[in-house]
C-alpha cells in the first residue's frame, strides 16, 4: 500500500497536470498545492498503521481514482498518460480495499500480543449506502 501510493503522483500527475493545463495559474497553484498537501498526509496516514489510518486510506484511494478518471476524461494530457493515470489509481484502489491491508491496518491499533481482525461490510449496505457515505465524506472534503 506505501509503495502504491508513493508511486501515485508519477502515474496520475501528468494525467491531472494536462486536465489543469487550459486552467488560470491560480487555479493550477491551488490544484497542485492542494493535491500534494492531500498526497502527503495520505502517506503519513500510510506508514502509521492504524484504524484511522485506514479510514483516510479507503477514503483517499478512490476519490484517487475518480480524480484520474476526471483527467482521462478532459483528455488533456493525452489518452496514454491518463490510461496510464487511471490504471495506477484503480491498482491503489485494490490494494486499499483489499483484506490483507485492512488486516495489517487494523491489527496496528491493537495493544501488546493482542490480534484484532477487521469485521466485513454486511452485503446489503454494499448495494449503494456505502457509496453514497463516501461519497458524502469527498463531497464534504
Amino acid at each position: 500500500m506505501r509503495a502504491a501510493w508513493a508511486l501515485l503522483p508519477l502515474l496520475v500527475g501528468p494525467a491531472i497536470g494536462g486536465a489543469l493545463d487550459g486552467a488560470s495559474r491560480p487555479v493550477q497553484a491551488v490544484a497542485s498545492i492542494g493535491l500534494w498537501v492531500g498526497w502527503a498526509g495520505v502517506l503519513v496516514a500510510a506508514l502509521v498503521p492504524s484504524t484511522a489510518s485506514l479510514t483516510v486510506l479507503r477514503v483517499a484511494a478512490p476519490a484517487a481514482a475518480a480524480a484520474a478518471g476526471a483527467a482521462l476524461v478532459s483528455g488533456g494530457a493525452g489518452t496514454a498518460a491518463g490510461v496510464v493515470g487511471l490504471a495506477g489509481a484503480l491498482a491503489v484502489v485494490l490494494v486499499a480495499l483489499s483484506a490483507p491491508t485492512a488486516e495489517i491496518f487494523v491489527d496496528g491499533s491493537s495493544y501488546g500480543d493482542e490480534r484484532r481482525m477487521p469485521l466485513r461490510t454486511p452485503a446489503p449496505l454494499l448495494a449503494g449506502p456505502v457509496e453514497l457515505a463516501w461519497l458524502a465524506v469527498v463531497a464534504g472534503l
